[in-house]
């Protein structure tokens, strides 16, 4: 972790604080000591307490790659637009900037595997200012990575493309993800588990893809696909590219509903 800056927001709780001040004193005035006035001393207190959260920022971070050969990332955000790429960074196992809203990102380094988690709480949604954190990432494309994400409002792109990948997982509610993939070797999963996310997979043409619904209602979108047939009792699987392949993706869909689109590069 290289360095932090932050920065907060004061009209907004300064102003609850001046409204509740005001409207306090003129109520004491009007009806004396024994008047009752409730919502202007909450204002005063939630201005007060919105002062002393933490404002917004941008922490830089990074590691060496060291002998690491393999690695997995885990990222869980919230209302946060996702840029991630692979690239020819060495001697970095990865580097990159989170910028957040709220609590300050916790990084950890697990025996070279990054774990990021950018707190986005419930009742941040209720204040007026835009939640927007932002993850901008790079990782070491000679390492083969194992990515995992999680979060509610997402949105962005992950490019894998020009890197080596083990596996990709993705849980989420609404946004919209773009995942660029490289060429698999050999089977590489792929997971997502949505409730209600929009996800474009792009894949080296004539890659082959097969997509597995046991549950949810997905709305898969394959082009030139090998037909939907059902194996076990309310499966759905659709298959493109030559089939059946030792290089392929393996892609199973899970959550409640989502959309997925596969596109070929």
């Amino acid at each position: 972790m290289v360095g932090a800056r932050r920065q907060q927001s004061l009209i907004f709780p300064l102003f609850l604080i001046l409204v509740g001040a005001v409207t306090t004193a003129g109520l004491l005035v009007e009806g004396g000591r024994e008047a009752w006035v409730p919502l202007p001393l909450f204002s005063i207190v939630l201005g007060a307490w919105l002062l002393l959260l933490p404002g917004q920022g941008q922490v830089d971070v990074g590691a060496p790659a060291g002998t690491s050969t393999e690695a997995t990332l885990e990222l869980v955000a919230g209302g946060a637009e996702l840029q991630v790429r692979a690239f020819d960074i060495a001697p970095d196992l990865y580097r990159g900037a989170l910028s957040f809203r709220g609590a300050k990102p916790l990084v950890r380094l697990d025996r070279g595997d990054v774990h990021i988690a950018m707190p986005h709480p419930w009742w941040r949604s209720l204040l007026p200012e835009p939640l927007t954190q932002r993850a901008v990432l790079v990782l070491n494309r000679h390492v083969r990575w194992m990515v995992v994400v999680r979060g509610d409002a997402l949105a962005g792109r992950v490019d894998l493309s020009r890197g080596a990948l083990r596996g990709f997982s993705l849980t989420g509610g609404r946004g919209e993800v773009q995942v660029d993939l490289p060429a698999p070797h050999p089977v590489v999963p792929v997971t997502l588990e949505s409730s209600g996310m929009h996800v474009v997979l792009t894949v080296p043409d004539a890659t082959p893809v097969q997509l597995s619904c046991e549950r949810g209602s997905w709305h898969m979108d394959v082009p030139e696909h090998h037909g939907t047939h059902a194996p076990h009792l309310g499966q759905r699987v659709l298959t493109t590219g030559t089939w059946p392949a030792v290089d392929r993706y393996e892609v199973t869909l899970g959550g409640s509903a989502g959309h997925v689109r596969v596109e070929r590069r």
